[in-house]
């Protein structure tokens, strides 16, 4: 009854295991550009508020898209929580609870 449990789990769960790959890659190079846009826009907020350079014109602090370095780093930390594999607890329990739910009936029956 476990292996039956176990087989629908994997069986229902397996055509997630396809995105994996592109996932890992996405999150790859999301990871590389957005650590690039984090460290210029963190370089050009130094410069300009603690070092008190004359940066000019930087079209990447006036953005309206990024805001504050905080915005911008909660940008960072969304892609480094990015799961690879689209599967999580809130997504498995539902599927091993209607593959066991038949064999509790069963057992149910078979024990007095």
């Amino acid at each position: 009854m476990i292996a039956f449990v176990i087989l629908v789990v994997v069986l229902f769960l397996s055509p997630l295991f396809m995105f994996i790959g592109p996932l890992f890659r996405a999150k790859k190079q999301a990871l590389l550009d957005y650590g690039v846009l984090i460290g210029r826009h963190g370089r050009l907020v130094r410069e300009r508020w603690i070092e008190e350079k004359d940066v000019g014109d930087e079209e990447i602090l006036n953005a309206p898209e990024l805001g504050p370095v905080a915005d911008t780093t909660s940008l960072y930390e969304a892609v480094t929580r990015m799961r690879t594999v689209p599967l999580g607890k809130s997504s498995v329990a539902p599927l091993i609870l209607a593959a066991a739910l038949p064999m509790i009936v069963v057992l149910a029956i078979q024990v007095p």
